[in-house]
């Protein structure tokens, strides 16, 4: 065999052997390096949080051929997992359980540095759900209309009930369109402002559906309205509040991904393609939508900060009106 000959096979085997190395490993293909991806939680483990980020470190384990893991980063309203993210090196293996509430981290604390909105990666929104505004079954009103003709006729009357500051700056925003005065009363956990709202120690809170659906339909809580302007796929016929009070609109609830700034697009694109590939399989959405009554959503990573910065603007509205002061 003369040298041209041998020249011509030896390139011809390495072609294939890249071919076979692409087909059996395909993140190679897509330019994500071979290693383990962690997904920090910064929330602790069995809040929702926690178990569609498991979902999706499941899901994301098959379509890449490499372990992703969930990594939870407890404290601080989960500050801890986006300080911890933020200084990662951005190529694909470090990502965070993004929320709505993450918008307002940098505005609630003068410890946290770091722009949520311009600097991380975005890869994209999964499911949302509206905040519903409940009031304990003892208050004699039982809608919006209801509710603003108590407050006006019984002035410093009204306590309201909720588990983060970011969903007090929200309703602050209904309180001043509807021409009430309420008082924020701070609870840690959906847990303790659901007793609350029962024990009617408060007379409104700010919760998901979900935590109080069954206490609506035993009449022991009052369903008021959504926090959105529109009403809540899930729930239709329950109200959005927009209805009773026009103009006014809320952060949903909101889970998504996001990783450290600067992250490779081709990286970005992957990454964005099977997350919502698995959200598209119907195991995971009932799951999301049975057990947390959350509604699907799928985004692209632009429609993901477009929504971080349309919350951050709210955030910023509502902290100008109360005045309030970051610890």
């Amino acid at each position: 065999m003369n040298r041209r000959w041998k020249k011509a096979i030896k390139s011809l085997a390495g072609c294939l052997l890249m071919c076979c190395m692409i087909f059996v490993n395909p993140v190679i293909a897509a330019d994500l390096s071979p290693g383990r991806t962690t997904i920090l939680v910064g929330f602790a483990p069995g809040g929702i949080n926690d178990i569609v980020s498991r979902l999706f470190a499941d899901g994301l384990t098959t379509r890449l051929g490499q372990p992703v893991i969930v990594e939870n980063k407890p404290g601080a309203n989960g500050e801890l997992a986006l300080i911890e993210t933020a200084r990662a090196q951005p190529d694909g293996h470090t990502l965070m359980s993004t929320t709505s509430a993450s918008a307002a981290a940098p505005l609630l604390s003068t410890s946290f540095k770091y722009d949520v909105v311009d600097g991380y990666t975005h890869l994209g929104i999964i499911a949302q759900t509206p905040f519903l505004l409940a009031a304990s079954g003892a208050m004699p009103f039982n809608d919006m209309a209801g509710l603003i003709a108590y407050g006006k006729a019984n002035p410093g009357k009204l306590n309201f009930a909720s588990s983060a500051d970011s969903v007090n700056l929200d309703f602050a925003l209904l309180w001043q369109r509807a021409g009430i005065t309420v008082t924020a009363i701070p609870y840690k956990g959906t847990a303790p402002v659901t007793a609350a709202l029962l024990a009617n120690e408060v007379q409104l809170g700010g919760v998901s559906h979900r935590a109080v659906s069954s206490y609506i339909e035993a009449g022991k809580v009052k369903a008021i309205g959504f926090a959105s302007d529109r009403r809540f796929t899930l729930v239709p016929q329950i109200p959005a509040l927009s209805e009773s009070v026009p103009g006014y609109s809320a952060t949903t609830i909101w889970i998504g991904f996001s990783g450290p700034k600067g992250m490779p697009r081709d990286v970005v694109t992957r990454l964005n393609k099977e997350i919502n590939g698995i959200l598209s399989q119907l195991s995971i959405r009932s799951q999301i939508v049975d057990k947390f009554s959350f509604e699907i959503v799928g985004s692209t990573p632009e429609q993901m900060t477009a929504e971080l910065r349309s919350s951050r603007d709210r955030y910023i509205e509502a902290i100008k009106l109360t005045g309030f002061k970051p610890q």
